[in-house]
């Protein structure tokens, strides 16, 4: 199931799909635990050129980037879906959504 999961990012990373932009700068951490079992990723949207996801899974950022169903997706590792992380990023303010997106 691993090499599937493997495969098919590789596959997607190789595919010709070319990014004319990318974040300036951008950092991912570990989301800090959360007392609440049920939590959601917050955030998402670019403002005045920051760029703030709050604990978002993997399979979320899946979902943002490609704009997916989470039904959609299949294999990966056991902590696709467990695992939280917070990111914060700079791009020009000006990025349209769908880009910012892709630059997930």
């Amino acid at each position: 199931m691993q090499r599937a999961f493997t495969t098919t990012i590789f596959v997607l990373a190789v595919s010709g799909v070319t990014f004319a932009q990318s974040f300036d700068i951008a950092g991912i951490h570990r989301s800090a635990p959360a007392t609440n079992p049920d939590t959601f990723v917050s955030g998402g949207r670019l403002r005045d050129g920051r760029y703030d996801l709050r604990r978002a899974t993997l399979l979320d950022l899946i979902k943002i980037a490609w704009g997916v169903d989470a039904d959609k997706v299949f294999g990966g590792p056991a902590w696709l879906d467990l695992d939280r992380f917070d990111i914060a990023a700079k791009a020009p303010p000006a990025t349209p959504p769908e880009t910012v997106n892709r630059m997930l």
